[in-house]
């Protein structure tokens, strides 16, 4: 299936804006950037929109349909069966999310579950994919003591790529205990980093959570940690909050590989890497074509009715894709704000052109 409007070459720049680690200390506040062209709005008129909108989120269910699975839900003693699958599908790491999800959601075994997660990362200690596919799990399973040192680990392993940042940061602001102080620090390296032009604009992703956090932080801290990053060379308009209602971050897997977010919103019109902006209101970030994302999707004002979110395997540069390409998609409510709601949910997409639904927001009338 063909994204609709592809007249935009894939790969081509559909905006001209780009934020460095060179420039980020003096970013132009009139450009048209998503980030900073809300808070320059906000900085005109002084005002920080309420959040008012009903939003619901509804993640796709999904069932994989795999023998392992069918054997698992067959059997009497399914730890038995599952150890026994092992032996064929242990190199593959879809077998152990799998299963694992089966003992938490089928039969009701988190302990069980936890352990066939944790195998997971016996496949390949020194791959800092496949420990973000199981630190993106635990953190679905609100695990964040577990998954924060698989993050550290990544980070070591790839320190070159924001997204090692990015997700140590982010599940440190979300654990019980959030330690807001290093995830801010972290996301403003993000933000005031040069990094590879494989991940465009990124500082402005980085940017926007990193407001997040802090807009989550008591005022105390928040306020040191702001003069602390002015103290550095930040403009203090960076740090403006940019509340938006309904948030979408797409990441992935598999390098030098595209998935394409879409989101259809409730006028029919799809916004896509051809299409970033929608006539309601709606943005797109940058088009990562060379792996992992993040594609991130905003609205601050959403029409009343249902948002769908796709995910959409567009193609790869690898010469042989090995096994699926694990995504995982994050739905936000009033995002940048205290009143942040999170769901995420992991699918796969097997083949190219592949185009799947993860979930969808239902926005009530006011």
């Amino acid at each position: 299936m063909q994204a609709p409007a592809q007249e935009a070459a894939k790969g081509e720049a559909l905006d001209t804006i780009v934020v460095t680690g060179s420039n980020i200390k003096r970013v132009d506040i009139e450009t048209a950037s998503p980030v900073v062209e809300m808070k320059r709005k906000q900085i005109a008129d002084g005002s920080t929109p309420a959040m008012q909108t009903r939003a619901s989120i509804e993640l796709k269910e999904w069932d994989p349909n795999t023998p392992y699975l069918a054997l698992l839900r067959g059997a009497k003693e399914p730890y038995a069966a599952y150890l026994q699958s092992r032996e064929k599908f242990g190199a593959s790491p879809s077998f152990f999310l799998d299963s694992a999800d089966y003992f938490r959601r089928e039969a009701h075994d988190p302990r069980i579950a936890l352990r066939v997660l944790s195998n997971l990362a016996e496949i390949d200690t020194e791959s800092a994919p496949l420990l973000r596919i199981l630190a993106y799990r635990l953190e679905q399973w609100e695990r964040f003591d577990l998954a924060v040192p698989l993050f550290d680990d990544a980070l070591k392993l790839r320190g070159e790529e924001p997204q090692s940042y990015r997700d140590l940061a982010l599940a440190l602001a979300r654990q019980e205990q959030p330690d807001y102080a290093r995830a801010a620090m972290l996301l403003w390296r993000v933000v005031g980093s040069e990094w590879d032009a494989r991940f465009p604009e990124v500082q402005l992703i980085a940017l926007h959570e990193l407001n997040d956090v802090l807009a989550r932080a008591p005022q105390a801290e928040r306020s040191r940690l702001i003069a602390q990053f002015e103290q550095q060379g930040g403009d203090e308009r960076l740090f403006a909050a940019v509340p938006v209602e309904l948030r979408v971050v797409l990441t992935w897997d598999a390098d030098n590989t595209d998935i394409d977010l879409w989101v259809i919103d409730p006028s029919g019109e799809t916004a896509i890497y051809s299409q970033p902006r929608t006539k309601t209101g709606g943005r797109m970030s940058r088009d990562f074509t060379g792996g992992y994302g993040p594609e991130v999707f905003t609205i601050r004002r959403p029409l009343p009715g249902t948002y769908v979110v796709k995910a959409n395997f567009y193609g790869s540069r690898q010469q042989k894709v090995t096994g699926d390409v694990t995504v995982q998609a994050e739905f936000f409510t009033h995002f940048d704000s205290a009143e942040n709601q999170r769901q995420a949910v992991t699918r796969r997409l097997a083949d190219r052109q592949d185009l799947i639904e993860v979930g969808r927001f239902t926005v009530a009338p006011k």
